[in-house]
C-alpha cells in the first residue's frame, strides 16, 4: 500500500511539472527549436537550429556531359570540375520575453538572421505564445536584408511592441545602413499593427567644421569607438580647389562620402571605384559647396586620432 501510494505521488508530481513547463513560455529552449524561415524567399523553409544555430550545405553541381575520349582528355587537362554548393546558415540572436496584449501572461519573441551562401542576411522575427498548453507561432515581424529592413532590436513597452529597422540613404544599397527606423506595433487577434507615426535617426550625423578666419586649415582632435565606427564631418569648399585630409592613425581610414570631386590620393584604379585613403586623402573639388567626408574605425578597438583638414 505503501509502495502504491509513493507511485501515484511521483506521477501526480510529473503530471504536474509538465503542464507547468507547458504553461511558461520561458521554459521553451528556442536554441533546440524547429522554424520556418522565409529566408529571402517566397516560402518559408523548415530549419531545425541545435544550440541556436542550424547549417547544412548540398553538392549542387551541374552533371558532366559525356564528350568524346579525345575531347574529355583535353578539357580535363584545362581545368576541375569546379563544385557549386548550396548553403543555409540561420541562427537565434536575441529572444526577448514580455506581455504584448495585456494578459498578464508572457510571450516570447525570437529574432533570427538566416543567409543562402550570398552577401545577403536575412532578419526575421517570430513571436510565440503558449496556447491550450501548447506553443505556438502567433504572427511574425517583418525584417529584411541588412539595410533593407533588417532587424536591429525589438522591444516590449506597455504592451506595445517596439521595433528598430536598418535603413538606406537614396541609393538604396543593402550594405550599409544610414538610417535606424522605430516603429511600434499592437499585438491582436494574432496580427501585429502599427500604432503612431515611424521615426527615422541618421546614424552617423555629419557635424560641420569651419576654419578660422582667413585660414584654410584646421585640426581636431577625434575618437572613435569599435561601436561609433564612423564620424562624419561638413566641409565647404570652391570649385577648383584641392581638398586634402589627413590623420595620424594609420588604423583609421578617410573617404569622401558627399561632393563631387576628383580623387588624387590614393589613386583610383578605375574611375568610379570608391576608395579610402588610410590615413591620408587628396581630391580636387568639381563643385563650389558643401562637401561631407568621413572617418572610420575598421578594427575592434578606440581609436584616438588627430585630424588635419585643408583646402589649397
Amino acid at each position: 500500500m505503501k509502495r502504491t501510494l509513493q507511485i501515484c505521488l511521483l506521477l501526480n508530481f510529473v503530471f504536474i511539472g509538465t503542464i507547468s513547463a507547458q504553461s511558461d513560455i520561458k521554459d521553451v529552449d528556442f536554441n533546440n527549436f524547429t522554424y520556418q524561415p522565409f529566408c529571402g524567399t517566397a516560402e518559408p523553409q523548415t530549419m531545425t537550429v541545435k544550440n541556436g544555430i542550424f547549417f547544412s550545405e548540398i553538392d549542387v553541381t551541374p552533371p558532366t556531359i559525356d564528350m568524346p575520349p579525345a575531347e574529355s582528355k583535353k578539357t580535363s587537362q584545362q581545368s576541375p570540375i569546379m563544385r557549386v554548393f548550396q548553403r543555409r546558415y540561420f541562427s537565434l540572436y536575441t529572444t526577448i520575453y514580455g506581455d504584448i496584449n495585456g494578459d498578464a501572461i508572457d510571450e516570447a519573441i525570437v529574432l533570427t538572421t538566416c543567409s543562402t551562401g550570398g552577401t545577403g542576411s536575412y532578419t526575421e522575427g517570430f513571436i510565440y505564445g503558449i496556447r491550450d498548453g501548447n506553443v505556438q507561432l502567433l504572427t511574425r515581424i517583418e525584417g529584411g536584408d541588412r539595410a533593407l529592413g533588417g532587424l536591429r532590436s525589438v522591444k516590449i513597452e506597455n504592451n506595445l511592441i517596439v521595433v528598430e529597422r536598418s535603413r538606406p540613404d537614396s541609393s538604396g544599397d543593402a550594405c550599409c545602413t544610414e538610417f535606424v527606423e522605430t516603429a511600434s506595433y499592437r499585438f491582436s487577434e494574432d496580427r501585429v499593427t502599427p500604432v503612431g507615426e515611424k521615426t527615422s535617426v541618421a546614424l552617423y550625423p555629419a557635424t560641420r567644421l569651419n576654419f578660422p578666419e582667413g585660414g584654410n586649415q584646421v585640426f581636431f582632435n577625434l575618437k572613435i569607438s569599435r561601436d561609433d565606427k564612423i564620424k562624419r564631418f561638413i566641409i565647404s569648399g570652391r570649385r577648383g580647389r584641392t581638398l586634402n585630409i589627413s590623420t595620424n592613425h594609420e588604423k583609421s581610414t578617410i573617404r569622401l562620402y558627399q561632393g563631387d570631386a576628383t580623387l588624387l590620393v590614393p589613386k583610383p584604379l578605375q574611375k568610379g571605384l570608391d576608395v579610402r585613403g588610410k590615413s591620408n586623402f587628396t581630391a580636387k573639388l568639381n563643385q563650389t559647396g558643401d562637401f561631407i567626408f568621413e572617418v572610420s574605425n575598421l578594427t575592434t578597438e578606440t581609436l584616438d586620432v588627430t585630424v588635419n583638414v585643408e583646402i589649397s
